[in-house]
């Protein structure tokens, strides 16, 4: 699989948002699986191609994008194996770690994270929790679920 998206990560995106959409969540997880060759051509590696003995800044990038990458493969897998409350709390340190600028990754990879933690708190009906994330981002559909799961009409 990864050999298709050797040059181009479009193909790696839209794949993973035509899974999402047919909800094939194991085939999303085989995909976020991706070998190390294939991550070094995704966005989410924002570092340029340079020898390692030229500059340590790009070391540390590097280290960082494969951290993220870990965790967007360990949240997934830890879904798939039905250990919730573990996957969330990867899910949220990878969030938070974006957040606050210490984390290099893409906007897709981003957007995977919230949705996979907003789907691990409906999993476990934390409903005032997922309310108070709808309401700090928004997201009106997310908030009307919440107040219709929680009865507040």
């Amino acid at each position: 699989q990864s050999r298709l998206f050797r040059k181009d990560a479009r193909c790696f995106y839209a794949l993973a948002e035509l899974y999402r959409q047919l909800a094939e969540e194991d085939m999303i997880a085989g995909l976020w699986r991706a070998d190390e060759d294939i991550l070094k051509y995704l966005p989410m590696n924002l570092y340029p191609k340079t020898p390692p003995d030229q500059n340590q800044a790009n070391k540390s990038l590097r280290h960082a994008s494969a951290s993220t990458c870990e965790e967007t493969r360990a949240g997934i897998a830890l879904m798939q194996h039905g250990m919730w409350p573990q996957a969330q709390d990867i899910l949220f340190r990878a969030v938070t770690r974006k957040s606050s600028g210490t984390t290099v990754t893409g906007h897709d990879e981003m957007c995977l994270w919230e949705e996979r933690w907003i789907e691990t708190a409906r999993h476990m009906n934390q409903w005032d929790v997922l309310g108070d994330f709808a309401k700090g981002v928004d997201h009106m559909s997310l908030q009307m679920e919440c107040m219709w799961r929680g009865g507040e009409w």
